[in-house]
């Protein structure tokens, strides 16, 4: 599973990016073959400036502006769960979440934050499995904390409440480019719990496959009061919740949360519900329906959710169909890391242009990458002059396909003069 981060320009993002790059020290982390007593400055095993040996290590030898970067491998026990921040500083895998594993082994969780960490704290690029706690699954974000955790994977973890987050006191978190799949909560919040006035931010996740016992089998929110939870180009699919609210349940005091350019879709039960706050969904696919502008039902057409692969297929009615001016400043690419504004041709453009571009984004994590060759109109694996007929009574007719080959939405003599650039070109 590819997930790749976002570049991603907000203020908090912004800041910690900005932080990174000027980072005091580098410190490394080796499983394998580091050593605590090690000052963690080199990443070649050798003492006494070697790796660190557990992860805690490396963030205790930290502090604010450093970046401690850690080697593939499966870390796990003493050193590598219960993490937390000392300063605020960035902890990074050398080679993604597939390689660079955190297994709690079904006991304990891997971070929590309760130190008021700001966005210059920042946790990318790691697999959280297998956690088990009464507070969260894998991650507690607990008192105002402000954390960024993107290019992270969230499986197997179980609590009580939040089988993969819990966010409690306060805490706004922003988490970028995850995929939270297969969490189990025994009471509210199959994958994620807020709590007490928390805000967190999700952008470019799937969260899919989690179960909750009571409610929210994907998202449950309780306690927010005034700008709550946001969900901007999310998936949220497949969830199980034994009462009420299998995809999203708002329970509490003004918990409001703002749900855009997502699609909520084979949850139990209903997609969205809870009676305590208002949930604002927009440019987003609910099945069931759902008020709001630019809302739609109907099936996303997911590539092969059985085995987990929520991308989209050809004629996906969310094609295309999303609001660009919801998505933040800078956010250009999705969970794979492809493109995210991308025009398909053969969909017809019933979103929001704007940002900066033309092309108008798709609903959920991944933004669809047709690979289809453009030019070979009757899709028989050969150019020649009936594709030009097949062109031309496509442009006739006034379909999309033949009027968006160009950027602009008229149908005219550019629209041909592209198609000819691409018969030219030939296909891949």
């Amino acid at each position: 599973m590819r997930v790749k981060l976002a570049i991603v320009y907000v203020a908090a993002i912004s800041a910690a990016l900005t932080l990174t790059a000027q980072a005091q020290t580098t410190y490394y982390v080796n499983g394998s073959c580091g050593s605590d007593v090690w000052t963690g400055t080199n990443p070649v095993c050798v003492a006494p400036n070697g790796p660190k040996r557990t992860i805690q290590a490396g963030l205790d030898a930290s502090v604010t502006g450093d970046t401690v970067i850690v080697a593939d491998g499966t870390y796990t026990s003493a050193g590598n769960k219960w993490l937390w921040f000392p300063q605020n500083s960035a902890l990074r895998s050398e080679n993604g979440p597939e390689n660079c594993i955190i297994d709690l082994e079904s006991e304990g969780l891997a971070f929590f934050f309760v130190l008021d960490e700001t966005a210059d704290t920042v946790v990318d690029g790691f697999t959280i499995r297998n956690g088990n706690d009464t507070t969260a699954g894998a991650i507690h974000f607990h008192h105002n904390s402000r954390v960024i955790i993107t290019n992270c994977i969230f499986t197997g973890n179980t609590a009580s409440g939040g089988g993969a987050i819990s966010c409690d006191n306060d805490s706004s978190p922003t988490i970028i480019n995850c995929v939270i799949t297969g969490n189990t909560a025994g009471f509210n919040g199959g994958a994620v719990l807020t709590t007490d006035q928390s805000t967190p931010t999700f952008i470019n996740c799937t969260i899919t496959g989690n179960t909750a016992a009571w409610n929210g089998g994907g998202v449950y929110l309780n306690g927010s009061r005034g700008a709550g939870p946001t969900f901007i180009n999310c998936t949220i699919a497949d969830n199980t919740a034994g009462r009420e609210g299998g995809g999203i349940f708002a329970d509490g005091f003004e918990s409001d949360a703002t749900v855009t350019n997502s699609i909520i879709w084979a949850n139990s039960g209903e997609q969205i519900t809870g009676p305590g706050g208002d949930v604002v969904v927009r440019f987003s696919d609910v099945q069931g329906g759902f008020v709001g502008q630019g809302n739609i039902n109907a099936d996303p057409r997911f590539a092969d959710p059985a085995a987990g692969d929520y991308r989209l297929s050809t004629g996906s009615p969310v094609i295309d169909a999303g609001d660009n001016t919801a998505v933040p400043t800078g956010v250009t690419t999705d969970l794979d890391g492809n493109p995210r504004f991308v025009d398909d041709p053969n969909s017809p453009n019933t979103g929001v242009p704007g940002n900066g571009f033309a092309e108008i984004v798709d609903m959920g994590a991944y933004e669809f990458q047709d690979e289809s060759c453009y030019a070979d109109c009757d899709a028989n694996g050969v150019l020649d002059i009936f594709d030009f007929l097949c062109f031309q009574n496509s442009f006739v007719l006034g379909e999309p396909y033949a009027c968006d080959c160009d950027p602009d939405p008229a149908c005219d003599i550019f629209d041909f003069l592209c198609f000819q650039n691409a018969f030219v070109a030939g296909c891949p």
